[in-house]
């Protein structure tokens, strides 16, 4: 096998010079040798998404880590582009190692003094290894906040296309691990940038596309709320806090674009097979933000529900009860949709419609 450094600097500029969605993936020899028959690091486009993926071995990327630990820790680099790649390296691996990141962005300084394109190339290279399937790289707050403080003049400057950049990377890094806080961070520092910058509805388009084939995705779906909803204050002056400045005022939505939204949400959800909780309860916080008696209408829905088929929906279990028995549904499909759905109702009309007429009722007494 090559020296792990050299296999380091080949994998590392197919990440910088690649400016397309690309995905890197790490998996053993012994499930994929067919793979790897003629290298260590395999090169292909998915022809269905798109996608170009890189292919390494998990004996490839434990032999890159110990000989650029070994550089970093000897501090035996010939240059700056050598002592980039190495931290690099070991970042693919062990991304919350700060003196990594510390020594990775002092190179990349001198060598941008020198050579400018260096900056799309280090873009390039931290976007692939957040969108890449080891977890704890993905979803490394280290990182993020790295690639935060690297984009920051993408971010003063964002543009439709550089906007589908980042947003790419950001489904790519949230569909290998869903949940992923520090990506939906950035997510909204992304949305501070669209405010300034007259681009919030393709925000808003591209992430609605998303959620609505990502039901179980909850944290996405908050984010959709904040899009229509939130503010960006502390956002905009988080870009200023690391040197960067959005120009022209935010942008939200006017009260009948939301309005509309919420119809479409509304609508969209009535079609939909499966019942999700993500949908309901976007669709509670957005109906409540424009003054909407939406927990009542949860509640008619559930109570009607009950009533025409003479059940009770026991929130606690999370059955369907009739006379006092659990009704049987894996025979019954329909029903059983029906009532998936009139139990989220159900559990957030009592998490803030109860609560809510609770607090009036304390308030008038």
């Amino acid at each position: 096998m090559e020296n792990g450094l050299d296999l380091a600097i080949q994998l590392i500029d197919i990440f910088g010079r690649h400016s397309c969605k690309k995905r890197l993936q790490v998996s053993g020899e012994e499930y994929d040798s067919e793979f790897f028959s003629k290298g260590p690091i395999v090169i292909f486009e998915d022809a269905k998404t798109g996608i170009m993926e890189i292919l390494v071995s998990k004996k490839t990327i434990i032999s890159i880590f110990k000989d650029c630990k070994q550089v970093l820790d000897t501090e035996k680099y010939i240059d700056d582009w050598q002592l980039y790649y190495a931290s690099i390296g070991v970042l693919i691996t062990t991304p919350e190692d700060h003196r990594a990141i510390l020594l990775n962005e002092s190179a990349l300084n001198k060598i941008i003094l020198t050579d400018p394109f260096a900056a799309g190339y280090h873009y390039n290279c931290l976007s692939t290894l957040l969108s890449c399937d080891l977890a704890k790289t993905n979803k490394s707050a280290n990182l993020w906040f790295y690639f935060r403080k690297s984009s920051v003049a993408k971010l003063e400057t964002l543009d439709c296309s550089s906007l589908n950049e980042m947003v790419d990377l950001i489904l790519l890094s949230v569909t290998s691990h869903p949940r992923n806080y520090y990506a939906c961070s950035f997510l909204r520092v992304l949305l501070a940038s669209c405010r300034c910058r007259g681009l919030l509805r393709i925000l808003y388009e591209r992430i609605w596309d998303y959620c609505k084939t990502h039901f179980g995705d909850f944290s996405m779906w908050l984010a959709l709320l904040e899009i229509l909803t939130g503010k960006s204050d502390y956002f905009i002056w988080e870009l200023k806090r690391l040197g960067g400045e959005l120009r022209g005022s935010p942008e939200y939505f006017e009260e009948q674009e939301l309005l509309r939204i919420y119809e479409e949400i509304g609508l969209w959800g009535e079609q939909m097979s499966t019942a999700s909780y993500s949908l309901y309860y976007v669709k509670l916080q957005l109906g409540l933000y424009l003054g909407l008696d939406v927990c009542s209408l949860y509640k008619q829905e559930y109570e009607e529900f009950e009533r025409e088929g003479d059940y009770l929906i026991d929130v606690r279990s999370r059955q369907l009860v009739s006379k006092n028995k659990p009704v049987p549904l894996d025979n019954d499909a329909l029903l059983k949709q029906k009532f998936e759905g009139m139990l989220i109702r159900k559990q957030l009309y009592i998490r803030y419609g109860a609560a809510r007429n609770s607090r009036k009722s304390y308030i008038v007494h």
